[in-house]
């Protein structure tokens, strides 16, 4: 059964003649025409929303993930080398984050501070702070959030984007970790 077959049974009963010549019928063939026109087309395609399988879109897809393979590179390295890009994941370690928030915050010295959430009390024995399991401080330099006029607000969200799901990044001025008000005893709650 074609296209057309298909198209010519949605009509009414009866009330259209299925005639070749038909008016009605010559519409139709060129709808189907044009449909299984747009059906190869998407099935050439489909092959270029993949890496690995891309040949007409190849060198946007390169251009997006600016790669420049040799000139002597068949398509087939090309689409490996492409393929092998796109699997590859960012690392999301404390460097990585804080180059990003750096690049975010225009060039600031931004630095990464880890917590060790088990602690000693006075009597030697192991505390654990649930709360400082997973967290992380993001610290940029106060000079360099009034240098660059850096929005907590939505350095925060970069941030929150950013971290792997489990963790907890919190977006602090160095000003933070040298308060000078604080006690030894508070800084030990903070994680330090």
């Amino acid at each position: 059964m074609t296209l057309l077959d298909l198209l010519l049974a949605l009509l009414p009963t009866g009330a259209y003649s299925k005639a070749p010549d038909a008016d009605h019928v010559l519409e139709l063939q060129a709808y189907a025409k044009t449909i299984e026109n747009i059906e190869t087309r998407v099935e050439e395609l489909l092959p270029e929303f993949f890496a690995d399988t891309a040949e007409e879109t190849l060198e946007d897809w390169e251009r997006v993930f600016d790669l420049h393979p040799a000139s002597t590179a068949t398509t087939a390295e090309r689409q490996a080398a492409l393929a092998a890009h796109v699997a590859k994941e960012p690392s999301l370690n404390p460097d990585y984050i804080a180059s990003v928030v750096s690049t975010f915050t225009l060039g600031s010295n931004v630095s990464i501070t880890e917590y060790t959430p088990l602690f000693w009390d006075f009597e030697w024995d192991a505390i654990w702070i649930d709360e400082w399991v997973f967290r992380f401080l993001v610290v940029i330099p106060q000079a360099d959030v009034v240098a660059n006029s850096v929005d907590f607000e939505r350095t925060q969200l970069l941030v929150d984007a950013l971290k792997p799901a489990h963790t907890e990044g919190v977006v602090v001025t160095d000003d933070f970790l040298f308060d000078t008000t604080t006690t030894p005893w508070d800084w030990s709650l903070y994680g330090a």
